[in-house]
């Protein structure tokens, strides 16, 4: 019979046996390290990611208003730019008014 409190530390099998328990330990570590990274890139990075990508959105969204706004004013720049400008007597408004009311009385 064999006894095990004197087999030898130094044997090959008890070596590997060591090494493996080790690198077990090493790995376990390395995982939980992982985890608890992990935990905390949720805690405090996800919510500034999910706050930046609304912030983004939003921005591409006043982009698309901007882009309407542009849009209207390019097709009628006079309308708006200078109000208070006057042509025989009448603002753009005015005349446009005016314009309004002499086409509605002839479409009758």
């Amino acid at each position: 019979m064999l006894c095990l409190t004197h087999v030898c530390l130094t044997h090959p099998c008890v070596c590997a046996c060591v090494c493996v328990s080790r690198a077990c330990v090493r790995v376990a570590a390395l995982v939980e390290r992982v985890r608890c990274v992990d935990e905390e890139l949720q805690r405090v990075v996800l919510p500034r990611a999910t706050e930046a990508l609304q912030l983004c959105n939003k921005g591409l969204d006043s982009c698309t208003q901007v882009r309407t706004a542009i849009k209207h004013w390019w097709e009628q720049p006079a309308q708006f730019a200078l109000p208070d400008m006057c042509v025989e007597g009448k603002t753009f408004l005015q005349w446009l008014y005016r314009w309004k009311r002499a086409t509605k009385k002839h479409e009758v």
